[in-house]
């Protein structure tokens, strides 16, 4: 009843479908059909993270966004314990799309502060990049600080190419 009555409102259904899809992910990541194997995780996994979420990393997002990272790096860790960097089990990266949208997102942000173009305050990531800038420099640096922070937290550039035929790419 309640999922009806907001229906129309399209932020709250937004909202109520990030709640699923992170419950999805976290209760698929905490499953194991095997009750021997509870507790441990056995083969390796990359998780691609959306542009949202990577602005969540680096600060440039909402609460609600850097509070589900935060959520599932949790368990990532409790997953890789012990790990080597080479072996993790489980590895968060992005693809080169996101890149490109991310440096999009910077450019627009370079703009802004160059006063060609107006900032859109429901953009949080973009009130977030924009905020203290004063010249273009400003918003290069925190370009750098951003792909800094993905780098200091393990998320790395995903580099296969899904649209050759590479017997690895199956699915």
């Amino acid at each position: 009843e309640f999922i009806l009555s907001i229906a129309s409102n399209e932020e709250q259904m937004e909202t109520l479908n990030q709640i699923k899809e992170g419950i999805l992910l976290y209760e698929g990541i905490r499953y194991s059909s095997n009750l021997s194997e509870i507790g441990s995780w056995k083969s390796k996994l990359v998780l691609l993270l959306d542009t949202e979420i990577l602005f969540a990393i680096g600060g440039y997002n909402s609460v609600m966004y850097q509070d589900q990272y935060n959520e599932l790096n949790k368990y990532i860790r409790e997953i890789n314990r012990g790990c080597t960097s080479a072996n993790k089990k489980i590895k968060l990266a992005y693809f080169f799309e996101n890149k490109k949208e991310i440096d999009s997102y910077f450019e627009s942000a370079e703009r802004i502060v160059r006063g060609q173009d107006f900032l859109d305050l429901t953009k949080e990531a973009m009130s977030q990049i924009v905020n203290s800038c004063t010249s273009p420099s400003d918003i290069q640096n925190k370009r750098t600080l951003f792909y800094q922070s993905l780098k200091k937290s393990d998320v790395y550039l995903y580099e296969k190419d899904f649209y050759n035929s590479d017997p690895e790419n199956a699915a």
